[in-house]
C-alpha cells in the first residue's frame, strides 16, 4: 500500500511574473533573477497519479532526470 494524497484543495490561479495564469496542480520551476515565481502545469504524460505521493515521487525524480536517486523506503505509519 502506497500513501494517497487527500483530495487537494485547489488553491487560486497563479500568476507568474509575466502576468501568465497557472492552475493547481502545478511545478515551480528556477529562473534567474524570479527565483522558484515561475510555474507551469504538470505535465499529465510524465506524472501517471497526483493522488499516489509514491509514485509521484519516483515520477517528480525522473521527470527532474536524478540518474542516482536516493534509496527512500516508504515505511508505512502504524495508526491505533
Amino acid at each position: 500500500m502506497t500513501p494517497s494524497a487527500p483530495e487537494p484543495k485547489l488553491r487560486p490561479l497563479l500568476r507568474c511574473p509575466d502576468g501568465e495564469r497557472i492552475d493547481s496542480p502545478h511545478i515551480h520551476r528556477y529562473r534567474e533573477g524570479y527565483g522558484d515565481k515561475w510555474a507551469f502545469p504538470v505535465p499529465p504524460e510524465r506524472f501517471r497519479n497526483l493522488n499516489d505521493l509514491w509514485l509521484t515521487l519516483g515520477d517528480f525524480m525522473a521527470f527532474c532526470n536524478i540518474v542516482d536517486p536516493p534509496d527512500i523506503r516508504y515505511r508505512p505509519r502504524l495508526i491505533p
